[in-house]
């Protein structure tokens, strides 16, 4: 069956392999692997690259010759093989993807200076400056620029304080309520019969108490009342009636926009509907005395999201919600992110008069919440630590939840949580029985668990007060905008510090010449607004965020990340220290070649996996004074056994004498000295072992034992009852390569005669040499 791709690749050769070289423009024999199945583009490249998905073909990398390809499939070339993190070559030079914290800025450039192409030097300046000032410091971004593009200083301050100044004014856009009366307390408003009432208050400001209390006054006053209610997300239309039944004291009768008796419809004292299903419910909705529309700006911009079937079911909605407000009745809308922008405009569009705008002071409320701005591939590699954690994808959600050492299949690993004590809420488990207890009853079910992880589907409109946790760190893959990551973080009152995980993402690239006009706020209007400034803020999340954050007065403190070589070197030092895994010496082979980190980016106190490995890469390298690029698994293998390199060091340069060395250094110095002389091992000639030095050898390590212990197990050491020559030869041979030494097996294997050499191995000579 084909994919709805397929029509955009015509294969070439080798059409049974897996492994894939897609070729943009023309096909290229140069560049063409004998061993891969080569394809070649013939039509959208962006699309092209996804045909490999879910398919068992790899797609290796990409392979661009632009006198061929438009410049639209070179630019798509560059952003598919980002995206699928695979290599990039454009006229048969090979751009490396990045293993800093820069992102992409490096690819960006050097597709710049390969193709002249302006989009990339935009993108460039773009990466960059996405993370000026929160992340890195106006002057090393500014140098950057100036050595890449060949521009003066003034114009690289220029260019980064423009794309800044863009960014800035997209968040400014959707904060912005110029209209309104500003009041001190929310008791100041007072609510009247036909006429809309909108506010706009911060998070945790009371918006909600004081709605649900003029709903209970409503129902007290008139026990016949009907009230509405409409939130574009289904789990806070129950959570309203279960909040009014709880304030009221006594049964509410409830009908939801899914109910089928029409009785029930007619005769509930509180009907809630979705914004999608209001076309279906607008007439009993018609009849309420008192209709709520919580969450309205962010209610009116889902118009504009992909979850309807198509935009003529997106338009009904929004038409029902225009008609709704223009019956004049009841009716309050609230909402922390009213615009303008949106709700102001919408207003307008429709022309009522009898409309009341209130803007509650926010008195720096946002001040007490400390941020912490982080770079989230480097997060995501270190671990996350908090009790909360909230994702607004949800396939990184469970990525996080199987490095738990969780089941893969999300049933199991829902249930695998569970029984660690974390409860995993969003929209896959919302029909579990915990979710549901969670979701009526946030309070008293949050203290049940160790940890709570969240996506989206716990979103604005809960307000979870017990004190669970103070900390929580919020992991973005761009889905949401900054408010909306906001809201998510806010959703636990006791929350005192906000850690958020972003970074700069890419997708294809989409040529925006949209402004707001003075034209009809009419559905595509409304839909080209959202969708505008939705991309705006996604693309541009860190830099979006830390304006957002600023604006409100957050208390940002921001993790920036360093070129400072001491900090690297102190690193490199601590990563070499550690013991390297054997599941992880492959991914160190391939880890990306650093030859130079004085330009290196890193983080004050985090590294992502891939700069942890590069950076070992490098530190081996330099240890034992080699290419980078000659770095390979023997190599990697020889390092990790290789553990008292300053012990042999300090050996062989006979520094057994010396008065600075420490008493231990110097006991264990002479019990190896002793060893050696045992085994007549030197460091500048190869030495035949026979079976009986190998059993002095080990009688003598084993009196010694307390003095090795740190690098055997305790099973190492033997009494004479217990011990075979077998294990006898492979601990005294783990001590030669403890120690740097080289050892093999010669002569024939037919007569067993085969016998032991030992030299000293070259890349530790090297190191010595080096030290």
């Amino acid at each position: 069956m084909n994919t709805p791709y397929q029509s955009q690749i015509k294969n070439v050769n080798n059409p049974e392999s897996l492994k894939v070289t897609l070729h943009v423009g023309a096909y290229n024999d140069k560049l063409a692997s004998n061993s891969d199945r080569n394809d070649l583009v013939v039509g959208d490249i962006y699309h092209a690259a996804n045909t490999y998905k879910d398919m068992h073909n790899v797609l290796r990398r990409i392979c661009v010759q632009t006198d061929k390809a438009t410049e639209k499939q070179t630019i798509d070339s560059i952003l598919a093989g980002i995206k699928h993190s695979i290599e990039i070559i454009i006229n048969s030079i090979c751009i490396s993807l990045e293993s800093d914290l820069l992102n992409n800025y490096r690819t960006f450039t050097d597709a710049y200076k390969l193709t002249g192409i302006e989009q990339f030097k935009k993108l460039a300046i773009e990466e960059i400056t996405s993370m000026t000032p929160h992340l890195i410091p106006n002057d090393y971004a500014s140098k950057e620029l100036v050595k890449a593009f060949n521009m003066s200083q003034n114009d690289a301050e220029s260019e980064i304080r423009a794309s800044n100044s863009n960014v800035y004014n997209a968040v400014k856009k959707t904060l912005q309520l110029s209209s309104g009366e500003t009041i001190s307390s929310l008791d100041d408003i007072t609510f009247k019969k036909n006429h809309i009432t909108i506010i706009k208050a911060g998070m945790g400001q009371g918006k909600t108490t004081r709605v649900n209390k003029e709903c209970v006054h409503l129902l007290q006053v008139n026990p016949q009342a009907k009230i509405a209610f409409i939130n574009y997300r289904n789990a806070l239309c129950s959570k309203f009636h279960t909040d009014i039944e709880l304030l009221h004291g006594s049964p509410i009768s409830l009908a939801t926009h899914n109910e089928k008796n029409l009785g029930l419809l007619e005769q509930a004292s509180i009907i809630t509907t979705s914004i999608n299903s209001l076309p279906k419910v607008m007439p009993y909705v018609l009849k309420a005395d008192l209709i709520i529309f919580d969450e309205s700006e962010k209610g009116i911009m889902s118009i504009a999201g992909k979850h309807y079937k198509n935009e003529q079911h997106a338009a009904k909605s929004y038409d029902a919600l225009e008609n709704l407000l223009q019956q004049q009745k009841q009716i309050i809308l609230l909402d922390a992110d009213t615009s303008d922008d949106i709700t102001v405009r919408f207003i307008n569009h429709i022309n009522v008069n009898s409309v009341s705008i209130y803007k509650k002071q926010t008195d720096n409320i946002y001040s007490k919440y400390k941020v912490i701005i982080q770079h989230r591939d480097a997060t995501l590699a270190t671990g996350i630590t908090s009790k909360l954690v909230a994702f607004d994808r949800v396939r990184i959600l469970w990525n996080e939840i199987k490095k738990l050492s969780f089941e893969s299949n999300r049933h199991d690993s829902y249930k695998k949580a569970l029984d660690a004590g974390i409860l995993v809420v969003c929209g896959a488990t919302k029909e579990k029985g915990e979710v549901i207890e969670f979701i009526r009853n946030p309070n008293q079910e949050s203290m049940k668990y160790q940890r709570i992880f969240y996506s989206p589907y716990l979103g604005s409109g809960f307000s979870i007060t017990c004190d669970f946790s103070d900390e929580i760190t919020i992991v973005s893959d761009n889905i949401l905008t900054p408010m909306e990551l906001l809201q998510m973080s806010l959703r636990f009152r006791a929350v005192k510090t906000i850690k958020f995980a972003v970074q700069k993402k890419h997708t294809q690239i989409k040529a925006y010449s949209y402004k707001s006009k003075n034209t009809p706020f009419d559905f595509n209007e409304m839909k080209k607004s959202t969708e505008d400034s939705s991309y705006r803020l996604k693309m541009n999340t860190p830099l979006a965020l830390y304006h957002t954050l600023n604006e409100l007065g957050f208390n940002i403190h921001i993790e920036k990340i360093t070129t400072n070589e001491k900090t690297k070197k102190s690193l490199i030092d601590t990563l070499l220290n550690n013991k390297i895994s054997t599941k992880d010496v492959d991914f160190i082979e391939n880890a990306k070649n650093i030859n130079d980190i004085s330009d290196f980016l890193i983080s004050h106190t985090t590294l992502t996996k891939e700069q942890k490995f590069s950076f070992i890469k490098y530190g081996i390298a330099n240890e034992l004074n080699i290419p980078t690029s000659q770095v390979d698994k023997q190599t990697i293998l020889f390092y990790s056994d290789f553990k008292m390199k300053n012990l042999t060091t300090k050996l062989n340069n006979h520094h057994l004498s010396d008065k600075n060395i420490d008493d231990e250094d110097k006991n264990i110095l002479i019990a190896i000295s002793e060893i050696l002389n045992i085994m007549n091992v030197r460091f500048e000639h190869k030495t035949m072992l026979s079976t009986q030095t190998y059993q002095l050898t080990y009688d003598h390590l084993t009196n010694k034992k307390d003095l090795f212990l740190p690098y055997f197990t305790t099973n190492s050491f033997r009494n004479r009852s217990e011990q075979t020559m077998n294990h006898v030869k492979r601990t005294v041979n783990k001590l030669l390569k403890i120690l740097g030494f080289k050892v093999e097996t010669v002569g024939s294997n037919k007569n067993k005669s085969r016998d032991v050499c030992v030299s000293m191995h070259p890349l530790a000579k090297r190191y010595i040499a080096n030290a």
